[in-house]
């Protein structure tokens, strides 16, 4: 707990996660700035990367470790379903498919 007063967007964000909707965002790529995002969107209240795309799945996984401690929260995605899945079992779906993220 704070005393400083949330405003803006950090306010509106605190506000979906109270409510259970956070943003979900999508991560394409899992370098050095991939794993930023990652790690970036699990500090934020009511940010949610629900998914990562890459080349190479074993980035995703060490993105995921480096931001969770584990790689529990990875679930691989090649499929629309399984991606869906994935989201909305709490999971975050690693698929080499950028379609599958952007769309």
């Amino acid at each position: 707990m704070t005393n400083v007063a949330l405003t803006g967007l950090a306010r509106d964000l605190a506000k979906r996660a109270a409510e259970g909707r956070p943003v979900r965002i999508g991560v394409i790529g899992s370098g050095e700035m991939g794993t930023d995002l990652v790690t970036q969107g699990m500090l934020m209240p009511g940010i949610s990367v629900c998914a990562v795309s890459t080349r190479r799945p074993h980035t995703a996984r060490d993105a995921i470790r480096i931001a969770y401690g584990d790689e529990a929260m990875a679930r691989e995605a090649d499929t629309p379903s399984k991606l869906s899945e994935a989201i909305e079992s709490g999971k975050i779906a690693i698929t080499s498919n950028e379609m599958l993220v952007t769309n």
